[in-house]
């Protein structure tokens, strides 16, 4: 230090010189203390971070990982189905096969005796033609043609009776039984 560097009169005091000299070297040191405690803080902070960083990065992979999991599961489950479908319908298949098979020889032995039994009505058939028919026809008596039935065309007044009955629910069905009568309950 020079003498230019001080103001008046301390220059030539040596004690004073001496508690400048100091304090100027004890901001020094609290300047560096200063820096390095905020570079171990930053570099805390950095490492911190990047642990961060990268528990988020395995947390996602780990992730992803697990849906792959679950995926190539549901991909094996689909395949096990499909397997499983394939075997129940060639189990099915085969069974129906099996089932028509036998009904095939049913049906070839009832058409069979089918077709046995057609011969034979047919020969009965021949046989019940061969005989002559009989020299006296049987006295059949005609039916009566005088039914008690109109049949002449309905009037507009039975008309008109038939609607109302039909809109009051009353009108009789088809057997001629009455809906009345077939809604009471008879005891």
């Amino acid at each position: 230090m020079q003498s230019d560097d001080f103001p008046n009169g301390f220059d030539r005091n040596p004690l004073l010189i001496m508690m400048l000299l100091a304090a100027h070297d004890e901001r020094e040191h609290a300047q560096k203390c200063y820096e390095e405690k905020l570079n171990k803080v930053e570099k805390h902070r950095n490492q911190i971070l990047k642990e961060k960083e990268r528990n988020m990065i395995t947390a996602h992979y780990e992730r992803a990982r697990k849906v792959r999991q679950v995926l190539e599961r549901r991909k094996q489950l689909r395949k096990m189905i499909e397997e499983y479908r394939k075997e129940l319908y060639e189990a099915r298949e085969q069974s129906i096969q099996r089932a028509m098979e036998r009904v095939s020889c049913r049906l070839s032995e009832e058409q069979k005796r089918l077709a046995s039994e057609r011969r034979q009505k047919q020969m009965q058939v021949e046989e019940n033609t061969k005989e002559p028919a009989p020299m006296n026809p049987p006295d059949i008596e005609s039916a009566h043609t005088d039914l008690p039935i109109d049949v002449s065309p309905p009037t507009t007044e039975e008309i008109r009776m038939a609607i109302r009955q039909i809109k009051s629910k009353k009108a009789a069905e088809p057997d001629n039984i009455p809906a009345e009568a077939l809604k009471s309950d008879i005891e």
